[in-house]
């Protein structure tokens, strides 16, 4: 099962977008402000239950559209008398105001591919098919009940654009369809046992100063650690290990703290009032210790130093490779109990740091890795990557007329 293609229209600079994702890795490719980051964010948007989106969400050219359609409502809607002639108009209306739209094709195979979470969204039964449509649309829950209210506002003054501004979260929700079908119960669970996406974003903490303190590599390490800390050996050694050196800590505590807690004991307002029996335990976790304990040394000729003078271009490969290996791991463990179908890695601007060469490896090791989770675990992972780098294109066979730049509408 894969994503086969992105449609979004009305988001920020995507006016009407249509882009074919390949079987492992996509290159989004454009100027800068044309597009590339608003893929990811309408994608997050709709993906993430808690994201609201707002009025500055909507594309530039939709204003007109927006205005049009209240035209549209005032000349023609209020005053025409004949209920068909008004029926008519509404429904033209609600087609055509303005809707931010993500969809996403999805491509199954009927043998090998459980199609129990993708059922509902299979909206076409023919035999020869074997796609599923995604829909997400924010669009007006009434659209005539919406420029009603904009008629009723206390301030006459404010035009429509400033007024939407103001209130669209009032007026408008998020709608899932599977295909055309609206889909209305348990909609984000349902959502995630088909697609998880997750994002790499171009704002990485990294840093080769001094004076760091995001140790993201620390933090890497730490994220990996938890898709492996169920199933691995040498994982339960590490946890014996931090319980027998806990029970010593705890034998130590009580010795040498032994004054004061005695002390402490014999406190209190009067003799049936005394401080509780206090009890000093040491507990141990392992993902915290990889986290905030364990500090990363790099060797150069016979001497280690820390992981902040590594350089920023090692240090971006290696926190790259940690996230992605880390989402994959999460992915198998999901796939296998069945509580998702699809992993796509979204990677904003991977080139941050890396050397033309180290680029081009970069997307080299990446397919290799696709490949290997593809032939050994018969699963499938697909990667967007937006990038300005000529040297990632050139690796990866990008059909530059497939670019962003080719794509927004202006």
């Amino acid at each position: 099962m894969k994503i086969t293609k992105i449609k979004v229209q009305n988001f920020r600079l995507l006016d009407d977008i249509s882009i074919n994702i390949e079987d492992d890795i996509t290159l989004i490719v454009g100027k800068n402000n044309s597009g590339k980051t608003s893929l990811f964010e309408v994608i997050n948007l709709f993906f993430n239950e808690k994201n609201r989106i707002s009025f500055h969400d909507f594309s530039l050219n939709s204003h007109l559209v927006f205005e049009n359609c209240y035209t549209l409502y005032q000349d023609e809607f209020l005053s025409t008398k004949d209920d068909v002639q008004q029926e008519e108009i509404r429904n033209q209306l609600i087609n055509e105001i303005p809707k931010i739209v993500l969809s996403i094709q999805i491509e199954y195979d009927k043998v090998n591919d459980s199609l129990i979470n993708i059922s509902e969204f299979i909206s076409d039964l023919e035999e020869s098919r074997n796609d599923a449509t995604l829909l997400f649309k924010y669009q007006p829950k009434d659209t005539i009940g919406l420029f009603k209210s904009f008629d009723n506002r206390p301030n006459t003054e404010i035009t429509l654009i400033e007024w939407l501004n103001e209130n669209i979260l009032t007026h408008y929700k998020i709608n899932v369809f599977g295909g055309e079908n609206l889909i209305e119960d348990n909609i984000f669970s349902k959502i995630q046992s088909i697609i998880n996406f997750e994002t790499i974003q171009a704002s990485r903490k990294l840093d080769d100063t001094k004076i760091d303190n995001n140790r993201s590599l620390a933090l890497g390490f730490a994220d990996y650690y938890k898709t492996i800390n169920s199933e691995n050996n040498d994982v339960e050694d590490l946890k014996k290990s931090l319980l027998e050196t806990s029970n010593t800590l705890d034998s130590n505590y009580e010795k040498i703290l032994q004054t004061i807690l005695t002390k402490l004991s014999s406190f209190g307002i009067d003799k049936e009032i005394n401080i509780p029996e206090i009890i000093l335990k040491s507990k141990f976790d392992a993902e915290t210790i990889i986290k905030n304990n364990i500090k990363y040394y790099y060797k150069n000729g016979g001497i280690e130093l820390p992981e902040n003078y590594n350089g920023l271009g090692y240090s971006n490969l290696i926190f790259l490779v940690l996230k992605i290996v880390s989402f994959i791991e999460t992915f198998k463990k999901n796939k296998a109990s069945n509580t998702t179908e699809i992993l796509t890695i979204l990677i904003e601007e991977p080139e941050a740091h890396l050397h033309p060469q180290m680029q081009q490896v970069f997307i080299e090791q990446i397919r290799e890795t696709i490949k290997k989770v593809l032939s050994d675990d018969n699963i499938q992972v697909q990667i967007i990557i937006s990038t300005h780098s000529s040297h990632m294109i050139a690796e990866a066979g990008l059909n530059v007329q497939r670019s962003f730049e080719n794509c927004v509408l202006y």
